[in-house]
Parts: C-alpha cells; structure tokens; sequence
C-alpha cells in the first residue's frame, strides 16, 4: 500500500476513534460517515464499516449489533487519551510498524 493511501486511513481511523461516544447508544456507520465527509474524507460507509470492525481488534470499542442499525461506542471505563496524542505522531508510530 503506498505511504499517502496509510497516512489517510491512519488519520480517518483516528478521526472515527476521537469521534466514537463514550458510552451508549453509540453512533452508526452511516453517521460517522457523514461526518467523516463532512471533515474532508472521502470514504464509504463499507470502508467505515472496516474500519470500526479492525480496530475493535485492537481498541476497546463495540458495537450494539441487537438493533439496526449497529451503533459503534467506547467500552464502559476505556481509558484513552487520544486527545493528547497528535495525528502526525499516530502516523509516525503505525509507519513505524
């Protein structure tokens, strides 16, 4: 994957991770999206829908799939700084990776 294509999902993963409320009901793909859209990315609501998947891998976020549609949120007492950690950093360390 070339670097501009990493940079720019590493920065909307980021967005959607700032943007994602901390407890329920939580927000949908199609939602996050929209704003994600609205604040100059260009995305689909699959490739949100991929993201929110991956980085329930990795992050402590869930999602209420009982109802449609799925609404993405922050596991209660998830303990995560992302304000203070700057975009350019979170590149710099995925790269890294």
């Amino acid at each position: 994957m070339p670097q501009s294509n990493s940079s720019q999902t590493i920065a909307r993963q980021w967005e959607l991770l700032k943007r994602l409320p901390t407890r329920r009901p939580g927000m949908s793909a199609g939602e996050l999206t929209s704003w994600l859209k609205d604040n100059g990315h260009k995305v689909s609501k699959r490739t949100v829908e991929r993201d929110l998947n991956e980085l329930s891998r990795t992050f402590a976020i869930t999602c209420n799939n009982q109802a449609m549609p799925y609404l993405w949120y922050w596991v209660k007492d998830a303990h995560l700084d992302l304000q203070s950690v700057e975009l350019s950093d979170a590149v710099s360390l995925a790269l890294a990776e």
